[in-house]
């Protein structure tokens, strides 16, 4: 199974189990703990993943099942914000791409609506402190975002470029990416849809 569906997986499993009801505990701990063990395995390099432990049967049974479900749908969420994808855009999506197609076409359709939330800089760097990033990664996040802010305050920004610091941002957040799309629309460069 591809990286991708081993994530889909996990995203369908964050969406199957109930936080606010113990029924399914022990299958969905196991279910858990199986998508996990691949995850592992498809991502060796990644620390965060490497790091993340079993959830242990033992301990779903001498505590509220609600409790043991609630933390199986925190270690998903952790898991997929780690890997770069956001569970609320992609829960059910069976590749990254996709959910990339799925993006752009809500963009597409609803880009003069969104345009006009307020988003600037400063709230795209708090987004940034509040993902489950490892610091370096953070580090690295903010890094793209002040080079967006560079390109997107010339007197000419190049839409293609901005594009390429979209594309490196949804590597680690699909949702800083998109704020950073809204920015770019927000200053009129309605290019950056490549359209």
């Amino acid at each position: 199974m591809s990286q991708e569906r081993w994530i889909a997986q996990l995203g369908r499993l964050y969406k199957e189990t109930p936080s606010d009801k113990g029924e399914g505990s022990k299958e969905y701990t196991k279910q858990f703990n199986r998508v996990l063990s691949k995850l592992q395995d498809e991502f060796p390099e990644d620390e965060f993943v490497q790091n993340t432990e079993n959830i242990e049967l033992d301990s779903v049974w001498s505590e509220d099942k609600r409790k043991a479900n609630r933390k199986i749908r925190l270690r998903c969420g952790q898991l997929a914000d780690a890997l770069g994808y956001d569970l609320s855009e992609s829960e059910l999506e069976e590749s990254r791409d996709l959910t990339v197609i799925s993006i752009q076409s809500e963009q597409n359709q609803t880009a003069e609506q969104e345009v006009n939330q307020e988003v600037s800089i400063e709230n795209v760097m708090e987004m940034v402190n509040y993902t489950t990033l490892g610091e370096a990664k953070k580090e690295e996040l903010r890094s793209i975002v002040q080079d967006f802010e560079d390109e997107l305050e010339k007197d000419d920004p190049d839409p293609s470029i901005l594009r390429e610091f979209i594309e490196k941002a949804k590597g680690y957040s699909v949702d800083v990416s998109a704020k950073l799309s809204m920015l770019a629309l927000r200053h009129g460069l309605v290019a950056i849809l490549g359209l």
